[in-house]
């Protein structure tokens, strides 16, 4: 396929300049999220959500964080102009992640400028996991500091433990505290794919703002293929879209969507041809 994709040559700058490229990455990340049994919000038909191919994991969080700090930024201050959630001060944003967290989860807080409160891990049935009082007990010691949670990160097969993060348990208190609740499956979310594991998925689809898996390990796809899911396309089109009199006229549909606007690269490897 690698020989394939470099012989064709595609400039995946928009829809128009390869609406093949587009599409059939549409078509397989609508695949992945049936077989991963995400829920129709996280497919491209439903019109509202949908996924998009990354070079990374890390890439992929970097860019939810920062989306995940515009959007609480624009919560925070709901008559600001649109442009001001993007310049103001978020060193008081708060993302929460267990000590089991890959570095990447870290990394992508200090690209989008938020702080990080790391919370021990329990040892639970042989897994090393975050329980939700312990979450409930970080975000009530920051309120009272003058700090604001804005995000929280899971974990479903963590790098060093394999440590999965109960997505169901910390669906309460992500609705009542208004967290981007975001779920790192880079190394065992292909798992949500057996039977065994369809609860799992249904959790992560129900709780979930995003969430991304990794197609270089338990997919065999090699590294360049990271697949990255958003409950609300929006979210991403937000903060990442621009364009100018150079760019064609784009009309963002089911199967044309601009992903350019989706995170912060323009041009595009024909990546979904794997």
């Amino acid at each position: 396929s690698e020989t394939i994709i470099a012989a064709l040559g595609v400039v995946g700058l928009q829809w128009s300049a390869s609406p093949i490229a587009t599409e059939l990455e549409v078509v397989v990340m609508d695949w992945l999220a049936k077989m991963l049994g995400f829920d129709g919000a996280f497919l491209h038909r439903s019109g509202k959500g949908g996924g998009i191919l990354q070079n990374t994991a890390g890439e992929a969080i970097a860019n939810i964080m920062v989306c995940a700090r515009v959007r609480k930024q624009r919560e925070i201050n709901p008559d600001a102009a649109w442009e001001e959630a993007f310049y103001a001060d978020s060193s008081k944003l708060v993302v929460y992640m267990s000590n089991q967290t890959h570095f990447s989860g870290p990394k992508a807080c200090r690209v989008a400028g938020m702080r990080v409160h790391t919370i021990p891990a329990r040892l639970t049935d042989g897994n090393f996991r975050l329980h939700p009082a312990d979450l409930q007990a970080a975000i009530n010691s920051d309120r009272a500091a003058g700090l604001v949670p804005c995000a929280l990160q899971l974990n479903f097969g963590s790098t060093n433990t394999c440590g999965l993060d109960n997505a169901a348990e910390f669906e309460g208190i992500a609705a009542e505290e208004r967290l981007w609740v975001h779920v790192d499956a880079a190394y065992a979310g292909p798992a949500w794919a057996l039977e065994e594991f369809s609860a799992d998925a249904a959790a992560v689809s129900r709780v979930a703002t995003s969430v991304n898996v990794n197609g270089s390990k338990w997919f065999l796809c090699g590294f360049d293929s990271a697949f990255l899911w958003v409950r609300d396309r929006r979210l991403l089109i937000d903060v990442f879209a621009a364009s100018d009199d150079f760019m064609a006229p784009a009309e963002d549909g089911i199967y044309n969507p601009e992903f350019k606007d989706w995170s912060i690269p323009l041009g595009r490897r024909f990546r979904a041809l794997r």
